[in-house]
């Protein structure tokens, strides 16, 4: 992404925490077959909560994911158990027009529920510390689950920490950060546990991230608590070292509608009713992000987009809400869809966008490396309808970022405007295998549909409702797809008593092996914009 303009400005001096690493859990019975939780998801500023609102949330948007690829492109990176039976899945819900997926954890003893952000751009896991006086997490919260807002240590009889050693900031790529100390407790997400798991207690934050915390899915070179990250001390559990993402796009049942059903997040395996065909892998250059080369890109078949040198790298990243890629490349590409107009020919707010006809035909086809060819429908090439601004156009969903690009780092960053058009796959590979994010089409999308057409609605797609915002679902060794369990309308009459009455926690495993299945949802806060973090040493976070 580009060098964007924005300054970070944050001056420290810290408490010193010494980071410690995490105790593997206990060796258990390996599971063969994984496990579906479904995700909820938040959305953008919706048009109908004012147009103005609109402008300062996409610009806002804007600088946060070129904040993110610059922070990329600065940073320095620096014996046989049986396996489990059955995968897992979680729901995932949205929150305001797909801008974040969030899921339920719990942490201590008793356990406690909070709402966190899933990102696989990151590798930290954080929660806000009940002791925080600068942090508000009152978006998602009120909501869904009986979740916390905080995590009140005290409370818990396995929780650890010593304070001594190296101050711990994590700072993202929009600007905002946390201050910490470096603990291990107990946390479980779905059906399963990391005992003396190492996380952030986050006593200061310099911005609303509107959400209780945050679990890093990149690789540990990332980590700046120097922990093992909370999916690789699950994920050797199962027989398919792998977690699956489907994202659904945005389709409130009702236009007041907070949260809808995200999809589906599952562990161990993937859920093969809501893709079609076969998953195809990419190995990934470096356990770092999760980094695939990317080869070209096919506008509508009319243009053809070569990616060479440092162009030819992508991460695939839950935790960002666009696709941003090099601002010419970007560029030539709204030069061959139709009718695309720059945005700061509407409005200086909407700089650096570009804007398309909503109905566009125009689709994208990347390629990748291993000859994996994916389309992103034109249903998803358009991000956000700009009501009286431009009547019938939409922001476009790939932005450009400007500046120097690094051999070292990779160019582009596909978030969730890609990543809902396809069932991703994130594999951790093993001794014969590199590890690896996969790809297939989404079951049922027409992809030459235009970009009217909502995917999982009239037949296109899987249904969007999968997931069932706030509602827990019984899960399947065949998949989660049933949307019987709950509405995608949510209000705290269906969220209190769709979570173990209101309790927060989630189901075990039952006697004849059927997975668990917990909830994850989707916020418009700064999880979607979140980078590598960094360990800053003299600071002060105000």
């Amino acid at each position: 992404m580009l060098r964007k303009s924005v300054i970070l400005v944050l001056l420290a001096n810290f408490l010193n925490v010494l980071a410690t690493t995490v105790e593997q859990p206990t060796a258990k019975t390996k599971r063969n077959g994984p496990i579906s939780f479904p995700i909820h998801k938040r959305s953008s500023q919706n048009v109908k909560r004012g147009d103005d609102l609109v402008l300062e949330h996409l610009k806002s948007l804007r600088e946060q994911t070129l904040a993110r690829w610059e922070r990329i492109h600065s940073k320095t990176v620096v014996s046989k158990e049986e396996k489990r039976g059955k995968w897992e899945t979680l729901a995932i819900s949205s929150w305001y027009g797909d801008s974040f997926y969030y899921a339920s954890m719990q942490i201590g003893t008793p356990p406690q529920t909070l709402d966190i952000c899933i990102d696989t751009g990151s590798s930290d896991l954080w929660v806000a510390s009940s002791t925080c006086t600068s942090c508000n997490q009152t978006l998602v919260q009120p909501y869904y689950d009986g979740s916390s807002n905080s995590f009140d240590y005290s409370q818990s009889a396995s929780f650890s920490s010593q304070q001594a050693g190296t101050a711990v900031v994590v700072q993202y790529g929009d600007g905002s950060a946390i201050r910490g100390y470096v603990a291990q407790d107990t946390v479980s997400l779905g059906g399963f546990t990391a005992s003396n798991q190492t996380f952030i207690l986050a006593v200061a934050q310099n911005a609303d991230f509107g959400i209780a915390g945050l679990m890093g899915l990149g690789w540990p070179s990332l980590a700046q608590s120097r922990g093992t990250p909370w999916w690789l001390n699950v994920i050797d559990e199962f027989e398919e070292p792998e977690m699956s993402f489907y994202f659904s796009q945005w389709n409130p049942s009702d236009p007041n509608d907070v949260v809808t059903p995200g999809g589906q997040f599952t562990i161990g395996g993937r859920n093969t009713s809501l893709y079609d065909g076969e998953i195809k892998f990419i190995p990934i250059s470096q356990q770092s992000y999760w980094t695939i080369p990317l080869d070209s890109i096919v506008v509508s078949s009319n243009t053809t987009l070569s990616m060479t040198g440092s162009y030819g790298k992508a991460i695939a990243d839950t935790g960002t809400t666009l696709i941003a890629g090099p601002n010419e490349v970007v560029d030539a590409f709204y030069t061959a869809v139709p009718g695309a107009v720059r945005g700061e020919t509407v409005s200086l707010q909407l700089a650096g966008f570009w804007l398309i006809p909503c109905a566009t035909e125009t689709n994208a086809v990347f390629n990748f490396g291993n000859n994996a060819s994916f389309t992103l429908p034109a249903t998803l090439l358009g991000y956000q309808y700009l009501g009286r601004y431009k009547p019938e156009y939409c922001t476009g969903s790939i932005i450009g970022m400007a500046g120097s690009i690094s051999s070292s780092y990779p160019a582009w960053i596909f978030g969730d405007a890609f990543l809902k058009g396809v069932y991703t796959v994130f594999r951790k590979g093993n001794e014969s295998e590199q590890p690896s994010v996969g790809f297939a089409p989404v079951k049922g999308v027409n992809y030459a549909t235009n970009g009217n057409v909502t995917l999982g609605t009239a037949g296109n797609g899987i249904n969007g409702n999968i997931g069932n915002a706030g509602v827990v679902i019984t899960g399947s060794t065949e998949g989660l797809t049933s949307t019987t369990a709950g509405t995608s309308t949510i209000n705290r009459e269906v969220t209190e008593t769709s979570v173990a009455s209101g309790s927060g926690e989630t189901e075990t495993p039952n006697g004849n092996g059927q997975p668990n299945t917990a909830l994850i949802s989707k916020t418009v806060a700064r999880c979607t914009f979140v980078v590598a973090s960094l360990v800053l040493s003299g600071l002060l976070l105000a």
